[in-house]
């Protein structure tokens, strides 16, 4: 039987993603979730964007880049459950799955792309339980995907830098990985400098780091939630 490049490839990226799938048809092993949803109540029982109770968990609190996950797992915890909550993560890793080996398929090395989403699967595998850290993986999926459409040797369309900038601050509200967007406009701005493409390229790519930047300062907490990254790194 003969099969042409395309179905292999179609085949070679169907794989990982049905690991995937298979691999999150799993229990609530961790205690993320629960102290999230805590926190959670807390915020919708007090409105406020700092929980009262430090239930599960203690840490210093002084910004609270969760808030916008929590108030939207517990409010979806109520409506349906633990099921309810469960098919929203599988949904969103099918998304990030979906993503991603879109992005691959139109590469030109779509089989290595392939090989990296299984090696990041087996790796990572520890870490398909309910966290937060899932929008940080779908929105730089997004932003490479919205990022990919743009011709920095144009005019940057409007939609695309508005969605751009609106994932940002989704982004910036639910997980601390919110960090990597305004690096990927720093990647772009290395790129052209790399590539040699000064003059509009570059003021446009210096503009995309600066939508990236200023997305993931509309917070409640501002500056403080950069503070918590780098607490984190430390």
């Amino acid at each position: 039987v003969k099969i042409n490049r395309e179905t292999t490839v179609s085949w070679a990226l169907a794989s990982p993603f049905l690991l995937l799938a298979l691999l999150l048809c799993h229990s609530w092993f961790g205690p993320d979730i629960w102290y999230h949803l805590t926190w959670g109540r807390s915020l919708v029982e007090n409105l406020s964007f700092l929980p009262t109770t430090r239930v599960l968990l203690v840490q210093p609190i002084y910004a609270n880049m969760y808030w916008l996950f929590q108030i939207f797992v517990y409010g979806l915890m109520k409506l349906g459950g633990i099921v309810l909550v469960s098919a929203l993560f599988l949904g969103l890793w099918m998304a990030v799955a979906y993503l991603w080996l879109r992005e691959v398929q139109a590469s030109r090395s779509p089989f290595f792309g392939a090989l990296l989403f299984l090696a990041f699967i087996v790796c990572a595998q520890l870490r398909f339980e309910a966290r937060p850290e899932i929008f940080s993986y779908l929105f730089l999926a997004l932003e490479i995907t919205l990022l990919s459409q743009l011709n920095l040797e144009k005019k940057l369309a409007k939609p695309i830098v508005g969605a751009i900038f609106l994932v940002q601050i989704l982004w910036t509200n639910c997980h601390g990985y919110f960090a990597l967007g305004p690096l990927l406009g720093v990647a772009m701005v290395t790129a052209c400098i790399w590539e040699r493409r000064f003059g509009k390229p570059m003021i446009r790519a210096v503009m995309i780091f600066g939508v990236l930047l200023a997305g993931s300062f509309v917070s409640p907490f501002g500056w403080e939630s950069w503070r918590a990254v780098f607490a984190y790194t430390e």
